[in-house]
């Protein structure tokens, strides 16, 4: 388990400014913040918001 860190949400107050034209929530903000400061570049996840933003989505056919 990894915890936000303070910084870690005002990033993601950032992403949410900066991409008004899409419909990220602030768990994905957050998602997005934190995954950064880890330098993870992919995830597996249903949610269409992690590709949006750019990282590389992983689905059961390419694990």
């Amino acid at each position: 388990m990894v915890r936000a860190r303070a910084a870690d949400e005002v990033r993601a107050r950032h992403i949410i400014y900066q991409y008004d034209d899409k419909a990220f929530s602030m768990t994905d903000a957050i998602s997005f913040a934190v995954m950064e400061r880890l330098h993870i570049t992919r995830a597996f996840t249903f949610d269409r918001h992690f590709a949006q933003y750019g990282f590389t989505v992983l689905t059961p056919d390419l694990l």
